[in-house]
């Protein structure tokens, strides 16, 4: 068959991927999570910190986000309306 069709065969194959990836990533995250337990006190409130800094600075970047694609509704929308009258 073609490349781009979707055989039932196919897709059981992209299913059991997707389950031989999960067990080895929770490995992964169990060694994390022990290496994790394993460092000292203050480099885990370090990396705490740090992950909360990380989450803020992408507060304005995600606002940022939303406000530009709000923006670009408004063209969007008037080239659909006059696509629409010039048919």
């Amino acid at each position: 068959m073609g490349k781009h069709t979707r055989t039932p065969r196919g897709h059981r194959r992209r299913e059991a991927a997707l389950d031989r990836k999960s067990p080895m990533t929770e490995r992964l995250r169990a060694k994390a999570e022990q290496r994790l337990e394993d460092m000292p006190e203050p480099i885990k409130r370090a990396i705490g910190l740090g992950e909360t800094v990380v989450g803020l600075m992408l507060i304005p970047l995600r606002f940022g986000l939303h406000l530009a694609c709000d923006f670009l509704e408004v063209p969007a929308a008037l080239l659909r309306v006059f696509s629409r009258r010039e048919t």
